[in-house]
């Protein structure tokens, strides 16, 4: 059977996409407009990125868990530094 490690919630929309860094110390989770960081070893939001590029639609992870990337619906990409 599964532990539920934690159970997240966002009350003004629902998450496009979610992801975890390689190394499991990031939990990203993609909304429309940002994304929200969180901390695996407390569950809390380290951090919210925004960016003005539209609806966002995918996130990922580089395999060192030093950088990501998220598209959004206008054809854009954005890559950020996570250290």
């Amino acid at each position: 059977s599964a532990e539920v490690l934690a159970s997240l919630s966002h009350r003004r929309q629902a998450p496009a996409s979610c992801a975890f860094s390689a190394d499991g110390r990031k939990f990203g989770v993609l909304f429309q407009d940002a994304v929200w960081l969180y901390d695996t070893t407390t569950w809390r939001v380290a951090t919210t990125l925004r960016w003005p590029i539209g609806r966002l639609r995918t996130l990922a992870f580089a395999p060192d868990g030093t950088t990501a990337a998220v598209s959004s619906d206008r054809g854009k990409v954005v890559v950020f530094d996570l250290e």
